[in-house]
C-alpha cells in the first residue's frame, strides 16, 4: 500500500507564482478579465484609496488548475475590477503536505497589512479540525471574507472493477481498489464513509496530485476515486457519456439541521446516507462513525474561503468587503459561478459563522474517534 503522503508529513513546498492573475487564468476558468469588464474597475480610485499602488498576494495551497486555485483566480479577477485603487492581484501556489505548507507559510511569513490573503481547501479544514504536530496556523486568527463551499463524489471505472451502482460495492468480482492522496487528508470523508457503509476495499494512497488520480482511474489503475463535482463533470465528460466512468455516491451536501441533500449539479446521484439505507435497509444509526462523517462534511462548507488576518488594518478589510459586495452584485460574477465554483452561491459575514464554529469547536468524542480510526486502520497517528 502506498501510504507515503499523509497529514503527518509537512511535505516539500512547491511554489508557482503567476503575474498578473488575468493572464494566468486556467482553462477551467471560463471567464476572462475582458469578460469582467477589464481591469479598470472603479477607475484610478481616490488618491487615498488604501490599495492604490499596492500588490495583493493570494496564497493558494494547491496546484494551479484545481478547484481551490480556480476559485481563487475567479475572485482575483473581480477584486482587480472592483477594489478601489485597482491593485494588482498575484496568485502564489504553494503546495505540499495536503495544503499544510501553504497554510503555514501564510500564518508564519506573510504580512498582516491586508496585502496578503489566503484561500483554503478542505485539506486545511481537516488540519484545523483534527490538529497536526506541524500546524502553525489557526482560523481563530483570521477573518473570512467570502466562502463558496463545495461538494464532491465518489466515482468508479466501470470496466476495471465492474462497479456501476452503489449495490455493486458489495459482492463484486473483486475487492475494489480506492485511490487517493491521503487517508488523513482530503480523502478522509471517503474512508470514513466506506467504514460507515461497511464496504471492504483496498486502499492505495500516495498519489501526488488529483491530476495523477484522474489518470489512474481513467486507465483502470484504481476502481474508485473521489473528486469535486465540478472537476468530475469537467475532467470525465467523455467517459461519463460512454458509461466508462459512473458516479456512485455524493458526499452531501448537508443541511443546517444535519440531514443530507442531493447535489444540484448531479441530482440523480444518491448521498452517503441514502446509500447506507439502500445497502442496509435502514437509516444510518447515530454512531460515532456517522457523527464523524457529518462533522467532516460540515467542515466542507468552509472550502474555498478567502481569509484575511484579524489584525489587518480596518481600511483594508472595509475595502475588500466593499469590493466583494460589488462583485457579488456584478452580473458577470453570477455568470461565472458555475464554471468557477460549480454554481455554489457565495456566503459572507454571519452566513459563514455556523460552519466556522463547527470546525473551531468540534465534538471531542468525534475527533478522538477519527484519530483512533486512522491509527487502527491506516497506522496514522495525529
Amino acid at each position: 500500500m502506498r501510504l507515503t503522503h499523509d497529514l503527518r508529513r509537512g511535505g516539500t513546498a512547491h511554489r508557482r507564482v503567476f503575474r498578473p492573475v488575468a493572464a494566468a487564468a486556467t482553462g477551467a476558468l471560463l471567464i476572462t478579465a475582458a469578460a469582467c469588464g477589464g481591469t479598470s474597475g472603479n477607475g484610478s480610485g481616490s488618491a487615498d484609496a488604501y490599495y492604490k499602488g499596492k500588490t495583493i498576494h493570494m496564497i493558494v495551497p494547491t496546484d494551479a488548475g484545481g478547484t481551490v486555485d480556480t476559485a481563487g483566480r475567479f475572485l482575483a479577477l473581480f477584486l482587480t475590477k472592483h477594489l478601489e485603487g485597482n491593485p494588482k492581484v498575484v496568485i502564489d501556489n504553494i503546495t505540499g503536505g495536503n495544503q499544510l505548507v501553504g497554510a503555514n507559510e501564510y500564518a508564519q511569513k506573510r504580512k498582516h497589512d491586508g496585502t496578503e490573503l489566503f484561500i483554503n481547501g478542505n485539506g486545511t479544514n481537516l488540519i484545523q479540525l483534527l490538529g497536526h504536530p506541524q500546524k502553525h496556523f489557526d482560523y481563530k486568527n483570521y477573518e473570512p471574507l467570502i466562502a463558496f463551499g463545495g461538494n464532491a463524489l465518489v466515482m468508479s471505472n466501470t470496466k476495471s472493477g465492474g462497479i456501476k451502482s452503489p449495490a455493486d460495492l458489495v459482492g463484486g468480482p473483486r475487492v475494489p481498489v480506492f485511490g487517493g492522496t491521503s487517508a488523513s487528508g482530503t480523502d478522509l470523508p471517503n474512508v470514513v464513509a466506506l467504514e460507515m457503509l461497511g464496504i471492504n476495499y483496498k486502499p492505495v494512497f500516495g498519489y501526488e496530485s488529483n491530476q495523477a488520480l484522474v489518470v489512474a482511474i481513467q486507465q483502470g489503475e484504481v476502481d474508485l476515486h473521489s473528486d469535486s463535482t465540478q472537476s468530475y463533470l469537467r475532467e470525465f465528460k467523455d467517459q461519463i457519456a460512454s458509461g466508462e466512468i459512473a458516479p456512485i455516491y455524493s458526499y452531501g451536501p448537508m443541511n443546517p439541521d444535519g440531514t443530507f441533500a442531493r447535489d444540484k449539479l448531479i441530482p440523480d446521484v444518491p448521498s452517503v446516507p441514502e446509500v447506507y439505507k439502500q445497502l442496509h435497509g435502514t437509516d444510518p444509526p447515530d454512531s460515532l462513525a456517522f457523527r464523524a462523517y457529518k462533522a467532516i462534511i460540515a467542515s466542507r462548507a468552509l472550502a474555498n474561503v478567502l481569509w484575511i488576518f484579524n489584525d489587518a488594518p480596518e481600511e483594508a478589510k472595509t475595502a475588500l468587503k466593499d469590493a466583494i459586495a460589488k462583485s457579488i452584485a456584478d452580473p458577470e460574477f453570477t455568470k461565472g459561478l458555475e464554471a468557477a465554483v460549480g454554481g455554489n452561491e457565495p456566503n459572507t459575514g454571519d452566513e459563514i459563522q455556523p460552519a466556522l464554529q463547527a470546525v473551531l469547536n468540534p465534538e471531542p468524542q468525534v475527533v478522538q474517534w477519527i484519530k483512533d480510526f486512522l491509527k487502527t486502520k491506516f497506522d496514522i497517528k495525529l
